[in-house]
């Protein structure tokens, strides 16, 4: 009955798509899986300013910023990093940064919700981003059965392209429903679906290895109903 039930909600959750384009939320952002590395995202009128902070190769601290300048589109910021040095100490007196490099690479960082984008750094590596809670989630027991705790609206906007199998069962708490799996020439798509409280799904795609979180046409990477 499950698996009927499954088969009438597909075609709706995939028609669902992404809502209307809103611009992402201002704060700070991170990959959950790599702490150590963030970056600090600001849009005002339809520019954006991103800041990141990370180490060089040696360990040292180095900043890393981009803007502020006109985004693309709503959710799609393209420009380029600069980085800066031999500023400011905390107790010293003022001291300006220089600039250390004006031409570190290009940066394209695609919003897919108003918490939730992909980063392409300047090697071509393309990386999930979450905008940062103060009060993160901790892992968790991950069920083989999902409830509506697990599906719903915050846990789907924390999903993200590139997480892993693994990242998408720990951040809804549940796994997918056995024999969901739909497989195509460019893609494995998986559903989570719960029963106590209304029907409610979630579908994911993911690479033809059923590994990673991989978008679809384009964008397209998810797609919800029942909540």
């Amino acid at each position: 009955m499950k698996m009927l039930k499954v088969a009438m909600i597909a075609p709706l959750l995939l028609s669902a798509g992404l809502a209307g384009a809103t611009p992402p939320e201002n704060g700070w952002w991170w990959n959950p899986a790599e702490s150590g590395r963030g970056f600090a995202i600001e849009v005002q009128n339809g520019s954006m300013f991103m800041a990141g902070f990370m180490y060089d190769n040696a360990g040292t601290p180095v900043w890393y910023v981009s803007g502020p300048a006109p985004m693309t589109s709503d959710t799609l910021y393209q420009g380029k990093w600069i980085s800066y040095g031999g500023g400011q100490t905390l107790n010293g007196q003022y001291k300006s940064a220089i600039v250390t490099n004006d031409a570190v690479g290009s940066v394209v960082i695609n919003f897919t919700s108003t918490t939730t984008a992909t980063l392409q750094l300047p090697n071509g590596t393309v990386m999930p981003l979450v905008r940062f809670g103060f009060t993160p989630q901790q892992p968790g027991t991950v069920s083989a059965t999902c409830t509506s705790a697990n599906i719903n609206l915050d846990k789907y906007n924390r999903i993200t392209v590139g997480m892993t199998m693994a990242q998408v069962n720990q951040t809804l708490g549940c796994t997918y429903l056995p024999g969901s799996t739909k497989r195509g020439a460019t893609y494995t798509l998986n559903s989570w679906m719960s029963y106590d409280n209304g029907i409610r799904g979630i579908l994911i795609y993911f690479d033809t290895t059923n590994s990673v979180v991989t978008a679809q046409g384009g964008t397209v990477f998810k797609s919800a109903s029942g909540f």
